[in-house]
């Protein structure tokens, strides 16, 4: 069940001018124009509509497929905004169909990032390429090279990636393996972007996160 109306979102004004604004990646937050179709979705689940979690998530659905990303609907904020979050373990599996359809690959294993308070900025996923190919032999020859990345490793992260939306990074890891990567982050701002041309959309942001001015009582 969707949370609401669980506080106030976090503006930019509340970071300091001078400070490169951090905010949590994947999280967006949209407010709807009052009298759309969307705006009047959120107005109702902040009056507790006992339909609001089955509408917002099909709103969210909708969304997804307008994005070419997986996004959810989480909660409601009190200023009647609507905090969207983009779906990891959507991205991670659509991304692993991609790669997977090519011979060259026998698996793609998603990395766990490290335990932090806040989600993590990127999505990482190893591949398992078969031994006899001709990926696995250049990605070997790359590692013994001691580089993480050629124009030949990027050509063969452009083959094995044709398709997926965002195209993630490559590289060669420590151990020799490929390891993809999408940056959470990036891809933040820019659904925030593409949200913001909705004609529906007052505005749309990064949840941002407020940080404590220097010198501040705790």
């Amino acid at each position: 069940m969707l949370a609401w109306a669980i506080g106030f979102s976090l503006s930019p004004i509340a970071v300091q001018a001078n400070d490169k604004p951090s905010f949590v990646a994947g999280d967006l937050i949209v407010k709807f124009t009052t009298a759309s179709e969307p705006g009047t979705l959120v107005t109702r689940a902040m009056q507790g509509s006992q339909t609001a979690d089955r509408q917002l998530a099909a709103l969210a659905a909708r969304l997804s497929q307008e994005l070419g990303v997986a996004v959810s609907a989480v909660r409601v904020t009190s200023g009647n905004e609507l905090v969207l979050s983009v779906d990891r373990d959507q991205l991670a599996q659509s991304l692993r169909r991609v790669v997977t359809r090519d011979p060259a690959v026998r698996a793609a294993t998603r990395i766990d990032p490290p335990k932090t308070v806040l989600p993590a900025a990127q999505l990482a996923l190893a591949l398992d390429l078969r031994r006899d190919s001709e990926a696995d032999r250049l990605v070997r020859r790359t590692a013994r090279a001691g580089k993480q990345t050629s124009n030949e490793i990027e050509a063969l992260v452009k083959k094995l990636c044709a398709g997926a939306v965002p195209q993630p990074s490559g590289r060669v890891s420590n151990r020799g393996q490929l390891v993809l990567t999408i940056d959470i982050a990036k891809l933040t701002l820019e659904l925030i972007e593409r949200l913001k041309r909705r004609p529906d959309v007052e505005y749309a942001q990064p949840s941002h996160i407020v940080k404590p001015y220097p010198g501040a009582n705790h």
